[in-house]
């Protein structure tokens, strides 16, 4: 299936001199995707869908092109074989925070234990303190991560459930201690658990990734414009909730009417909009070598709520010079903890059968290769978040 293919023309206001950017073609995209220059974010996120004529519903046969940068390194696999990659290999892109950096140790590695009297900590935890078994076969780097990385994807409270030396936390390091390592028989303790410490600092970097990517993503938008009128226009516009961050085809800048009103466009394509799916793309990698629960579905409402969250949190935080405001707020618990919860309960409405075609996009794409802090319909109330997908889509209803 292709996805980000459907690129629109412009529906900016007249006079911010959006509309009259073109769209790539098929033949653009295929030379972006040959060349080594880093691609930006299509023109189709700058600007809302127009009516579009039989020639321009044609899709073109090529995706566009990977909306993520990131350190040139050799492909791990076949992962984005045709896109540029964030980053190619998912265990090198977090810094390895299960890692010695000052003494590298064979695998499998000796238990060492603390000093007498002393627990492990968050900081003071590495590598070389898990036990033997950890190691053996790769186990750790192979399957453990990806394993306790998918039960933070599937969770509910991907912040709560993944606090250290709390008792949810410590239940799902056991379970899937118990999946990776079903012979080891090993109880996780409560404190100073070298295993359970070392998952949170991994997912704990993780999810401050998805923020700083999210924002990666907005900046490289931004920069793409030829002023700094065009980029705050943008800016507007992406906070709005029927806007560009969340809908492959958004409702038009344009149209500042209220959903339900006279002339109101409905965008289409929930959850299918270019900065969801890029994020979502990149971080199926961590997780893919996950075992699981393979009985029932589990759609992933945590890595979603987390990249929809990171987003919304981007586009009030960068300015229209592609600058970031000072004293922008940590992505945590204690500051977006609320708004992850949030989101989560908006794709929890979201039915089996959209979640698998979105992962099914995501996974055979990666096979194939200024600080206004108010617009229309601007960010922030929690009813409008809780019911920004509850419509019809307007492509379903003209099947």
């Amino acid at each position: 299936m292709n996805r980000r293919n459907n690129l629109v023309s412009s529906a900016m206001p007249a006079g911010t001199g959006l509309e009259h950017r073109s769209s790539f073609d098929a033949n653009s995209l295929h030379a972006l995707r040959s060349s080594a220059s880093e691609p930006s974010l299509t023109d189709a996120t700058k600007s809302g869908p127009q009516r579009k004529s039989k020639q321009q519903l044609k899709r073109p046969s090529n995706r566009s092109p990977s909306l993520l940068s990131g350190p040139s390194q050799p492909s791990a696999g076949a992962h984005y074989g045709r896109t540029r990659k964030l980053n190619t290999k998912a265990s090198s892109d977090l810094s390895d925070c299960c890692s010695d950096t000052n003494n590298a140790v064979p695998s499998p590695s000796p238990h060492i234990v603390p000093p007498h009297g002393s627990l492990l900590t968050s900081t003071t935890v590495r590598k070389r303190h898990l036990p033997p078994f950890a190691e053996v076969d790769n186990k750790w780097k192979d399957l453990f991560l990806a394993t306790v990385t998918h039960a933070l994807y599937i969770s509910a409270q991907p912040f709560q459930d993944f606090t250290v030396s709390t008792p949810i936390m410590r239940s799902q390091i056991q379970r899937a201690i118990d999946l990776v390592y079903p012979e080891a028989a090993y109880s996780v303790k409560a404190r100073g658990d070298p295993i359970l410490l070392l998952s949170y600092n991994r997912l704990c970097e993780l999810r401050a990734k998805i923020a700083s990517d999210a924002v990666d993503l907005v900046v490289k938008h931004v920069r793409s414009f030829s002023s700094t009128t065009e980029s705050h226009e943008w800016l507007l516009w992406a906070r709005r909730l029927n806007g560009p961050l969340y809908f492959e085809d958004p409702t038009p800048a344009y149209c500042l009417s209220q959903r339900g009103s006279a002339g109101f466009i409905e965008p289409s394509g929930k959850l299918k909009s270019q900065f969801i799916l890029t994020l979502v793309e990149h971080y199926l990698q961590f997780s893919q070598s996950a075992i699981s629960d393979t009985s029932s579905f589990q759609p992933m409402v945590g890595l979603f709520g987390l990249v929809m969250a990171a987003l919304e949190r981007a586009v009030y935080i960068v300015r229209a010079d592609a600058q970031l405001v000072a004293n922008a707020k940590k992505f945590s618990h204690d500051n977006y903890g609320d708004k992850v919860d949030m989101f989560v309960q908006v794709v929890q409405g979201v039915s089996v059968d959209r979640w698998r075609e979105l992962i099914e996009i995501c996974s055979q794409e990666q096979t194939e290769s200024d600080d206004d802090n108010a617009g229309p319909e601007a960010v922030g109330g929690g009813a409008d978040h809780y019911n920004m997908f509850a419509f019809e889509s307007p492509k379903k209803r003209r099947v």
